[in-house]
């Protein structure tokens, strides 16, 4: 790999790392709930838990696990990366789209998409998850985003001063951009304590 193609994978990953997504996530639903949007405050902040909660407890049973077990497609651990980028920035993608009724709507799903993508393969380059890590997490953060807006918006469309929104998001993404703090090392821990009391087969 060279090295710009190394300074771009960790430039990337970074808009994927905790502190940006649980900032973008708190801020999004802060925002929402002063601007009387209190349904889609919910879905934002309850999702964004539930996923949060889902990883946690994943991560714990796959660090859990014996050595000797083996995991499908070589599955180490759901990249949260991945998954919390996924709630995050598909949530602010539906609510920007919200804002218009023509072909522009499309162009906030694609960009999403596209920084999703951006960030998951970041994980694999730099060498910190298996591809099957990332499509985990991805399927796990589709799932939540998907469930949470179907349970708590039903169809309704958060109509929002999307530039006004947007800036709010990238002064948040600025403050937090590089900012380290990871939760992974804990459950790591946590997990290799409960792995010693378990006899392994």
């Amino acid at each position: 790999m060279s090295p710009l193609v190394h300074w771009t994978a960790h430039a990337l990953t970074k808009f994927g790392s905790d502190p940006v997504t649980g900032a973008l996530a708190l801020t999004m639903a802060a925002c929402l709930f002063i601007s009387g949007h209190r349904r889609a405050a919910a879905a934002v902040g309850v999702t964004f838990f539930v996923a949060v909660v889902l990883l946690a407890l994943s991560k714990f049973a796959l660090f859990s696990r014996c050595e000797d077990v083996s995991i499908l497609y070589g599955l180490k651990s759901p990249s949260g990366h991945s998954a919390l980028s996924f709630v995050v920035y598909g949530f602010l993608a539906a609510f920007v789209s919200g804002a218009f009724s023509d072909w522009r709507r499309f162009v906030p799903y694609i960009a999403a998409g596209t920084l999703i993508a951006l960030i998951a393969a970041s994980r694999v380059m730099i060498g910190v998850h298996t591809p099957s890590d990332v499509l985990a997490g991805l399927a796990l953060g589709g799932a939540v985003t998907l469930s949470g807006w179907r349970v708590f918006m039903k169809g309704q469309t958060v109509r929002l001063s999307w530039k006004t929104f947007l800036l709010v998001v990238l002064l948040v993404v600025t403050a937090m951009y590089g900012v380290h703090f990871s939760a992974e090392g804990t459950l790591r821990t946590l997990a290799d304590y409960f792995r010693k009391q378990l006899p392994c087969p």
